[in-house]
């Protein structure tokens, strides 16, 4: 006999499941209605519904930014050399075929331009790079179609970028930076609806809720495209942060250092990296403390605690903190996207302060000051002690994150801050060490500095790993020279793009009398590609690291344990270097300087132009320019240096490779 469910155990729906299918059908037939009849003009930056018929795609109404930089005068035509600068062979590896990037079309009941298919895609690698899902993915498309036609420099009325985000809690990036503001929106789309992936609600109801706008109904109009470009794209989108194809490529022959070479005390890291909250996704931290640990055994070790998390309501500081019992890598993930600071800062800090990272026999009590968080270096008569009060990883992790947030958001209250020039003691004052002049030049840096009000001295420096002398401390040296060795660049943060303009940024790689100074690309997109190895600017030279376009690994596919590579330091080589420029451009490149010379189009050096590749016996470096008479190239020097910009040097090729025509 057929089962029978008696009348007070029929499952009906819920009204609010109901409201939500009634109100995704009133929106999806008024925006048909819309979209057939032209609909209103976009409104605060927004774009409306576009035609099949559309030919260049959704048009933002808003101009990009004035950055109001210094522009090269090239009147007269662009600068040029006679021949090569002072006038060659590579290495061989597995390569793929040079080719382009994605490349516009219809999808849906739009048609996008190259750019805006290249943004989209974009958007696609850097969900997938913090693995956010597919559907993650697309509620970003549909936001990013709306507010800014894909555009990355829409602004209007205090709104930024992509995603048109407010100054106002979006202050990680510069919200021009496609790659940045991405960041953001998936940071505030995790935090604010952390099971999205499951949530019955429809994608607009989600994008409102991230974007908090009122909106609905024109994200709702791009379902249809966002859905058509996640189908064609994620498949074949590699995650913004993927390892390499194997590659060999030679050095130059400038002698290794064997450490990084320039400790900036004004610029000890980039304020674009600092506040980067979505720089590893839960998955990674976890592995990162793994690899760490993987000597340490026992229940107390790093990889192994669980912990009871409490709920943190959320403050001018931090969104809120949802509680949990996690394990520390999920502590950590949680309070760094929402108080706005990246994950790796926590890590390094967490190492500098107490070595917990790599311990190998942890007590209990370890954890009491993990992370140094009110335990002062002086008290009365030269003692200190840590407050009980903050004891515990979870206090210590919690209190850590909402410092470095605090930094920022009130800098009046505390005593270093961006654009001071102040003496900064090289040890506590009853040493009677003295110090030192600073300007600091970053947000990031003041926070440091607050944190731990000292700089190295020379003794320090010059002793790294090891101790200097009776003035010598360690804390911002150490948090500088982990972060070197563990993560990427420290480097030049957000670049500046208007146009075909790219400005020059403002850090220790970067050589006297350059900064501010602006490089005309001979397009748009390789101004795109320019910026993007700029930002890069301050990351550490690694064997091997860098390829299938980049970004920066740790070199372990190319280089195989030689040299630096796959030794736990995340970096660039020369063609990894080049390479990943001309992929931001749009254009594929081999990753070996033995294909990047014999591949592309020769141009002589007279006609030279940014983004041409300049070649060596077995290395390869960007080209940018003349500024008062001297051609400037960005390179990946070699192991224990630096991406950094310097003059063309001789023994280079002599023409030029180009990719971008």
């Amino acid at each position: 006999m057929p089962q029978r469910t008696a009348p007070s155990q029929i499952r009906r729906p819920g009204l609010r499941s109901l409201w939500w299918k009634l109100l995704t059908l009133t929106v999806g037939l008024v925006v048909a209605v819309i979209a057939a009849a032209g609909g209103p003009g976009p409104a605060h930056g927004q774009i409306g519904a576009v035609s099949a018929t559309d030919s260049t795609g959704p048009t933002a109404s808003s101009g990009r930014p004035d950055h109001r930089a210094p522009v090269v005068d090239l009147a007269g035509g662009t600068p040029h050399l006679t021949g090569s600068p002072h006038s060659a062979q590579g290495c061989i590896t597995n390569e793929r075929t040079p080719g382009s990037a994605p490349t516009g079309g219809t999808f849906g009941r739009a048609k996008l331009g190259n750019a805006q298919v290249q943004t989209a895609a974009t958007i696609i690698s850097v969900g997938k790079a913090i693995k956010v899902d597919q559907r993650g993915v697309r509620i970003g498309l549909l936001v990013a179609m709306t507010e800014s036609a894909l555009d990355p420099f829409a602004a209007r009325d205090g709104f930024a970028g992509l995603f048109q985000q407010p100054q106002r809690g979006y202050l990680i990036y510069d919200r021009t930076d496609a790659i940045g503001a991405t960041r953001m929106f998936y940071s505030a789309l995790l935090v604010r609806a952390p099971k999205y992936a499951d949530d019955p609600r429809p994608d607009w109801a989600l994008a409102e809720l991230v974007q908090r706008k009122q909106l609905s109904l024109r994200y709702n109009g791009w379902r249809t495209t966002a859905g058509a470009l996640v189908k064609k794209l994620y498949q074949q989108t590699p995650a913004y942060d993927f390892h390499p194809a194997a590659d060999t490529c030679p050095q130059d022959n400038e002698a290794a250092s064997g450490v990084p070479d320039s400790f900036d005390p004004g610029y000890i890291i980039s304020d674009k990296v600092f506040f980067d909250s979505a720089a590893m996704s839960l998955t990674q931290i976890r592995a990162f403390i793994a690899a760490q640990g993987a000597a340490c055994t026992g229940d107390r070790c790093l990889k192994n605690l669980r912990l009871r998390i409490p709920t943190v309501q959320a403050n001018k500081y931090c969104l809120t903190i949802p509680g949990g019992t996690d394990d520390a890598a999920e502590v950590i993930w949680k309070v760094s996207l929402a108080c706005h600071v990246n994950p790796q800062v926590m890590l390094v800090t967490l190492q500098k302060e107490s070595g917990l990272l790599t311990a190998n026999h942890v007590q209990a009590a370890d954890y009491d000051a993990a992370w140094g968080w009110h335990c002062p270096d002086s008290g009365p008569g030269g003692t200190a002690r840590c407050d009980p009060e903050h004891s515990g990883f979870v206090k210590q992790a919690t209190g850590m994150a909402k410092q470095w947030s605090r930094y920022v958001v009130d800098p009046g209250k505390y005593d270093f801050r961006a654009g001071q020039t102040t003496q900064i003691p090289y040890n506590v004052r009853e040493s009677g060490c003295g110090g030192a002049t600073v300007t600091i030049r970053n947000k990031a840096t003041a926070a440091l500095y607050n944190y731990t009000p000292y700089q190295p001295n020379a003794a320090a420096l010059a002793s790294y790993p090891g101790v200097g002398d009776a003035c010598s401390t360690y804390g911002n040296r150490n948090f500088y020279f982990l972060f070197s060795r563990y993560f990427p660049t420290l480097g030049a943060g957000a670049v500046s793009v208007r146009g075909t303009g790219v400005v020059i940024p403002d850090n220790s790689f970067v050589p006297d009398g350059l900064a501010g100074r602006t490089i005309i690309a001979p397009t748009q997109d390789m101004a795109k590609g320019l910026a993007a190895g700029l930002a890069r600017l301050g990351t550490p030279y690694v064997w091997g690291g860098g390829t299938d376009d980049g970004p920066a690994d740790e070199g372990c596919s190319r280089g195989g344990g030689a040299k630096n590579s796959c030794q736990g330091m995340v970096g660039l080589d020369c063609s990894g270097l080049t390479a990943y420029v001309l992929a931001q451009a749009g254009f594929r490149v081999g990753t070996n300087s033995a294909d990047q010379r014999s591949a592309g189009q020769d141009v002589d050096w007279k006609d030279a132009r940014p983004g041409d590749i300049v070649g060596y016996d077995g290395h390869v470096a960007v080209y940018l320019g003349i500024f008062d008479s001297v051609p400037y190239m960005l390179e990946a020097p070699n192991v224990g240096k630096h991406v950094h910009i310097r003059d063309v040097r001789s023994g280079s090729d002599p023409v030029v490779h180009r990719y971008w025509s």
